[in-house]
């Protein structure tokens, strides 16, 4: 019997939970716990956003004017704060949006809510100055280009500094209190990052900040894409492979179409030049088609609900137009664009359907993406089917393949592949792998999918299974620390395997307090990765916005301020995320008490 599993979605299913895992992780109470604080904080968060005016207004200024009720407000922040006392869950505090901040310098509530907001904040800062002295690679933390440009080279920074700005326009710490930290502390990245705050207090970015426009005609502007766009082609990419110069070339022509389109919006909002005159020439150039779409949704933006309507309205006939009659150079452009008018209420799902365009679920639970990957699912179900009916290929791999990735997750591209795992048997030498690459080509037919395959060879250890960390250039291979598709991914396979798996290789991932991984612990390990899978990577890099403009003004650039890690939006999606997926519970052995 094949079923379909994702072991951290599987901890918030008692049902899934009781057929899958054996009962020393079903039954635990422990587990039970920390399970219901989650869901109720999730539930807690769905609540209150519905009845929010908008992500970026901040929740005191809400409570204090009776939009969203106190015992709502209160219980989200004592569930906040039960997590942040649990010090696997310290990193949270980077990514909760800034309006949940207390703001002390504006704002006073009745006690009840007063003392809910002063335990929360203690265990704020609490885990915030344990944050201090944890060091990032900043690219983490940047969005497009940046992270692959500076992949090489490792920058660090201490993230949690450049939260200094927020915490003194809040009233939660003085400058003062700032300064200091630079005096008492050997980590020259503290200092650093604490100088980058220093220079972002009181500043924005100056695209926030009005100015005198120059006067470009259209030929210009499309004169000056042209030669930029020749010039990122024609640019120095040695030393990076084929896929790190796609992902450069992209990310840089982007930040082109992005400016660009910010300075249409403008002629768009000053009404200079009629619509039909913009979409005269755009129907001449394809890369300023690119350009007119970014700056309608540029001033949609800007416009307001109401006026940003009328904006949609006179570009109503060209966007349909274009989608109608495009032939995949627009598609992604167009999709983008459509979704973000979902978001901002333009227009609502109902017509987002008709168009053929689907809101993938990237809040999670991400096995409901799986109803846009039915191709995909039901090729790997064949494959387990190979496997299962062919003794000599099931002497290599396990009935089970793992799905995991952007597509997955929801915000893959077309060309970005299918990201799957399988599991080699223990006692298969390495040598042997030229076998398995034949088996795979064999199970996985590759003219409709692009699938990428990563190999987990797996030995025997005690009774149980583990990972064979083995390191070979050019060749994926899955490492033991790689949570993000041990418990990230959706399972696919035969039933009763998938629980021996389980069992004797993700269970002592959960009950092993002290299981170490090269020397650092597994847990803290682990834990990272889900994070940094899940919140950062694709999700951070072009990901999120893919389906939802910024809601947030971008801020200064020492403090990396043009990532979209500073947005509203985002951060409210990383929050829930983070509670519900960058998750690995400790089960510790529970004692019963006899009656007498």
């Amino acid at each position: 019997m094949k079923i379909r599993s994702v072991p951290i979605e599987s901890f918030f299913d008692q049902e899934e939970l009781t057929e899958l895992w054996p009962a020393k992780i079903s039954s635990n109470h422990a587990l039970r716990m920390q399970v219901g604080l989650r869901k109720e904080l999730i539930k807690c968060l769905d609540n209150a956003s519905k009845i929010l005016p908008s992500l970026n207004t901040p929740l005191s200024c809400i409570i204090e004017k009776r939009t969203i009720l106190e015992d709502i407000a209160i219980r989200i922040y004592d569930d906040l704060t039960l997590l942040l006392q649990d010090h696997a869950n310290r990193r949270l505090i980077l990514y909760l949006p800034l309006e949940l901040l207390p703001d002390r310098k504006k704002h006073s509530f009745r006690k009840e809510l007063s003392r809910a907001l002063d335990r929360f904040e203690q265990s704020y800062m609490e885990a915030w100055k344990d944050m201090l002295f944890i060091e990032d690679i900043r690219a983490n933390f940047i969005d497009g280009n940046n992270a692959i440009e500076y992949y090489y080279n490792m920058p660090r920074v201490v993230k949690a500094a450049h939260l200094i700005p927020k915490f003194i326009e809040n009233g939660l710490i003085d400058m003062d209190d700032a300064i200091a930290l630079t005096d008492h502390d050997d980590s020259q990245v503290l200092r650093d990052s604490i100088i980058d705050a220093f220079c972002a207090l009181g500043s924005e970015d100056d695209t926030g900040r009005t100015y005198k426009e120059n006067q470009r005609s259209l030929n210009e502007i499309m004169e000056n894409l042209v030669k930029i766009n020749n010039q990122i082609e024609n640019d120095d990419y040695e030393g990076f492979s084929k896929e790190e110069i796609r992902n450069i070339k992209k990310s840089k022509k982007k930040d082109v179409i992005e400016s660009s389109g910010e300075y249409i919006s403008r002629i768009i909002i000053g009404k200079k030049i009629l619509p039909k005159e913009m979409i005269r020439f755009a129907s001449e150039n394809l890369l300023f088609n690119q350009v007119l779409i970014e700056g309608i949704m540029i001033a949609i933006m800007k416009s307001g609900k109401i006026n940003g309507f009328d904006v949609y309205e006179k570009y109503y006939n060209y966007l349909l137009s274009l989608w109608m009659n495009d032939k995949g150079h627009l598609r992604e452009t167009l999709s983008k664009a459509y979704r973000h008018l979902c978001s901002l209420s333009v227009i609502d799902e109902e017509r987002l359907a008709e168009l053929g365009i689907t809101i993938p679920a990237l809040g999670g639970p991400f096995s409901k993406n799986l109803q846009h990957l039915t191709h995909e699912v039901t090729s790997i179900e064949k494959a387990i089917d190979i496997i299962n009916s062919n003794k000599l290929i099931s002497r290599f791999l396990y009935p089970v393949i793992m799905l995991f990735g952007s597509q997955f997750k929801g915000y893959g591209s077309d060309d970005s592949g299918i990201e799957i795992g399988i599991m080699i048997k223990p006692g298969i030498s390495f040598g042997n792998r030229h076998i398995i690459e034949a088996i795979v080509k064999h199970i996985l037919p590759t003219n409709q999918t692009n699938y990428k395959v990563t190999e987990f060879w797996l030995e025997k250890n005690s009774g149980l299974l583990q990972i064979n960390d083995i390191h070979n250039n050019g060749i994926s291979l899955g490492q033991s620390y790689w949570a993000h598709v041990l418990f990230g991914s959706v399972w696919i396979g035969e039933k009763e395997t998938i629980k021996y798996l389980f069992e004797k290789l993700l269970t002592d991932y959960l009950c092993n307090e002290k299981k170490m991984l090269h020397g650092l612990s597994a847990r803290s390990l682990c834990l990272e990765e889900l994070e940094r899978d899940t919140l950062q990577n694709g999700l951070m890099n072009g990901g999120y916005e893919k389906f939802f403009p910024r809601s947030s003004p971008k801020l200064h650039d020492r403090i990396d301020g043009k990532s979209i890690f500073w947005d509203s939006g985002y951060r409210y999606l990383a929050m829930k995320l983070f509670i519900s997926r960058v998750f690995l519970p400790i089960i510790r052995p529970e004692t019963t008490v006899k009656k007498s």
